[in-house]
């Protein structure tokens, strides 16, 4: 039988015991961390504090909030939401949903990863449940995105993590089924708006494993979604439109099943948006998207 094993290691924990790291990459959503003295190097038992064994599967990045650390994981068709406190102790494990389908591999319903606003935890499975909890493991609301904005119709599962900014939970679905962002109060789970999300791609180029983000620099603030041949970036209070950045699958050599997969990911006003198949990355600063330049 298979091990599934979480490393923590002295990046975490060395000189960022008590830090707030609520989202899959940090607090800035760039994946930039200001802890310093940290290791460059670590094998199975050089620089690692303590691990211990996961009870299954798990594709979803852990999250910390002072001395917690969540993460879900799917084992015996049910997707949890364990937390482990720094010092290696597994504290509560809350059930998110029942799976029926048993995900594996690069299917894992354990794939998007939680979210916290340093009060309450927020998860997604690849059922589409998705489920608030507060710190205790005490659920506060729940739906199914599915039963909400429509099944799920992609290839190889729903990996897509919800972003949590500004007091929201922003989705993004772009599938066969669905081209959307919608946003949602993340004190009640209530859908705030939901805007379409029209794109010229076609065939498999329908289906995004990537994941939206938020960048906030000067005077210009951004929730920007990855997928279906194009990075758009919305208004945060609304979801309109405003920009798009095209050829990440050009026309003239286009392919059909071109998924996006990597996430783009914005830093100090820079937007890196990747695409797939040797189709490369684009870069673009904030202001001339916006049209400020």
């Amino acid at each position: 039988m298979k091990t599934h094993t979480i490393f923590l290691f002295f990046l975490f924990l060395g000189t960022t015991v008590n830090a707030h790291w609520p989202h899959w990459r940090g607090p800035g959503y760039d994946g930039v961390s200001t802890a310093t003295s940290l290791p460059d190097k670590w094998s199975e038992t050089e620089n690692v504090l303590w691990k211990i064994p996961l009870p299954g599967a798990s594709s979803s990045t852990p999250v910390i909030v002072g001395e917690k650390i969540l993460l879900t994981v799917e084992a015996h068709d049910t997707v949890h939401l364990l937390c482990i406190n720094t010092a290696g102790r597994e504290l509560w494990k809350s059930k998110v949903c029942d799976t029926r389908t048993k995900g594996s591999g690069e299917k894992t319903n354990a794939s998007p990863s939680p979210s916290t606003d340093g009060e309450n935890v927020y998860t997604m499975t690849g059922t589409g449940e998705v489920v608030a909890f507060d710190l205790k493991g005490k659920e506060l609301w729940r739906f199914n995105a599915q039963e909400r904005y429509g099944k799920f119709k992609l290839g190889f599962g729903f990996h897509t993590t919800p972003l949590l900014y500004g007091g929201k939970l922003y989705i993004q679905l772009i599938h066969s089924g669905s081209q959307t962002l919608s946003c949602l109060d993340a004190q009640t789970g209530m859908t705030l708006w939901t805007v379409d999300r029209p794109s010229d791609g076609v065939a498999e180029c329908f289906h995004s494993y990537a994941s939206p983000i938020a960048h906030r620099h000067e005077d210009l603030e951004v929730i920007i979604t990855h997928g279906h041949d194009y990075t758009i970036g919305h208004d945060p209070k609304s979801g309109k439109e405003l920009w798009r950045i095209g050829d990440l699958n050009p026309k003239d050599q286009y392919n059909r099943t071109l998924r996006f997969v990597a996430s783009p990911v914005a830093h100090k006003g820079l937007i890196v948006a990747p695409s797939a198949k040797n189709r490369g990355v684009a870069g673009i600063r904030l202001a001339e998207a916006s049209g400020y330049i």
